[in-house]
């Protein structure tokens, strides 16, 4: 008797174990098949180390609220768009990419024909409430190809403007009427100046010349080779325009001056500014007269001067943005993740400034809608994402990146800015994919000779140009282009 219930005891004890050891395979498998969400993303800085906790922090909300982790992979820039390619071309399952027209191999205008982006248009319906509520209802129509919403465009600063940065201490040191400045060549007494009494300053770095409202195809290809004249309502070769060629020349007069850096090809322009050592710059992005973004951006005293502001947006502005990939597998969780980035502050702030405590500190208004808080930069900086990348730009919480009055700014110069009239149509590049690969590779050859005028001879520099672009098609690409744009606008 002892012995059967023996017997019996390790029988139960023996199922009891299966079914504890059946439930905890079960039970530890709900966990790992928890979705996770691949979000690929250029790097807006080198040091990212904080990734890890960011993604930590938001993963408790996107567990709670979706049911799916997020995988941020993060891409230095210079390779982006060459890794984002061979992910589309190999058939790679990833979930959200980012997507922006000088990422010409990933933009929109290149994958949308190809279907290589999800249709969404039912999951923005469904899921999407909150990006619908914030997104300007002019991009939607951008982000449409053959009725099929392919991309959630990201909050921009979409009209075109131009403005110059001038370093304030030497403005106010020779009494330098900046705002009486109409045009480039009205700079050069003040170059000559800055030559003759500055040891240690160059004149002028980077600088943007008006471009007189002419729009370009740099998410077709082609860099700025080929343009289009908005009031004639046709697209034209750059070298053909007289005031184009002007502005090059002159580039190259002030290079010989000496008004430009020496090593004006090989300059860092993104860290240069920030050094103090240029007199003269191009703006940051946003053009305020007492200067505020561009003293904090470069980190010194600065004013800023308009040069140009036509409030033309091109379709490119609303073709940058976040798409699904059509290999993923969770599209219904990741455009429920980008929905709570555009719906809570909080989320695209942390996405963007990373953790407090270790990459902001709050300066007030902690726990408040709209706080202002303290980034770290240079050297201490370990994360940061620009928000304009992420989506919802104005969400942004104050700070030197940008101040609320700034954000608001912008958001109203974006509503009053007008769409390019070639923005509606859509392009069919097919038939000049080979000449637009082969312009690209010119411009981006000669973009950077030609923006500091670094050529001994100008005129045989532009000759040889000249023939480089015409051996590469650029005819035929200009004729291609004005023929899809009358046929569209015919209809």
């Amino acid at each position: 008797m002892v012995i059967i219930m023996k017997k019996k005891i390790k029988a139960i004890a023996a199922m009891l174990a299966a079914i504890m050891v059946t439930g905890c395979i079960a039970g530890c498998g709900q966990k790992d098949e928890i979705p996770t969400v691949t979000w690929y993303m250029p790097k807006s800085i080198d040091n990212m180390s904080s990734q890890q906790l960011v993604e930590d922090e938001l993963n408790k909300i996107f567990e709670k609220e979706v049911g799916a982790r997020l995988k941020l992979v993060l891409i230095d820039d210079a390779s982006y768009a060459e890794k984002i390619n061979v992910a589309i071309n190999s058939g790679e399952e990833f979930d959200i990419m980012f997507v922006a027209p000088w990422y010409t191999s990933t933009s929109y205008d290149t994958n949308a024909p190809k279907n290589n982006f999800m249709d969404i248009t039912e999951l923005i319906d469904k899921y999407g409430s909150d990006i619908k509520a914030k997104v300007d209802p002019r991009a939607w129509d951008y982000a449409t190809y053959d009725g099929k919403v392919q991309l959630i465009p990201s909050q921009w600063k979409i009209y075109q403007e131009v403005g110059w940065v001038f370093k304030k201490d030497l403005v106010e040191k020779y009494n330098f009427d900046y705002k009486s400045v109409k045009a480039p060549k009205d700079l050069e007494p003040y170059f000559d100046t800055l030559l003759a009494n500055e040891q240690g300053i160059t004149p002028v770095l980077d600088i943007a010349f008006p471009n007189w409202g002419y729009t370009d195809i740099i998410s077709m290809g082609g860099g700025r080779t080929v343009l289009f004249d908005e009031e004639k309502e046709e697209f034209f070769y750059a070298m053909d325009d007289e005031r184009i060629l002007a502005d090059y020349k002159l580039r190259n007069e002030w290079y010989k001056k000496g008004y430009f850096p020496k090593d004006a090809l090989t300059v860092n322009d993104a860290e240069a500014k920030k050094t103090g050592k240029y007199a003269v710059m191009k703006d940051c992005g946003t053009i305020t007269e007492d200067g505020e973004k561009s003293s904090a951006s470069y980190g010194f005293p600065c004013v800023d001067l308009e040069v140009e502001n036509h409030g033309v947006a091109s379709a490119d502005d609303f073709r940058t943005g976040q798409a699904i990939s059509r290999t993923s597998e969770h599209p219904e969780e990741a455009i429920k993740i980008l929905n709570l980035v555009w719906k809570d502050p909080y989320i695209s702030n942390t996405l963007a400034y990373g953790i407090e405590g270790i990459d902001y500190v709050y300066e007030s208004g902690k726990g408040t809608d709209n706080p202002t808080v303290v980034p770290k930069e240079g050297a201490d900086r370990t994360w940061a994402l620009w928000h304009n990348f992420i989506g919802p730009l104005f969400d942004q919480w104050d700070s030197s990146w940008n101040s609320t009055e700034a954000l608001q700014e912008i958001q109203q110069k974006d509503a009053e800015a007008t769409i390019s009239k070639k923005a509606s149509v859509q392009f069919d590049t097919q038939a000049i994919t080979t000449e637009l690969a082969a312009l690209s590779e010119i411009w981006q050859s000669s973009e950077r000779v030609l923006q500091y005028g670094v050529m001994t001879d100008f005129d045989e520099y532009i000759s040889d140009l000249d023939k480089k672009c015409k051996a590469a098609g650029i005819e035929k690409v200009i004729n291609e282009l004005n023929k899809q744009y009358k046929e569209a606008k015919s209809k």
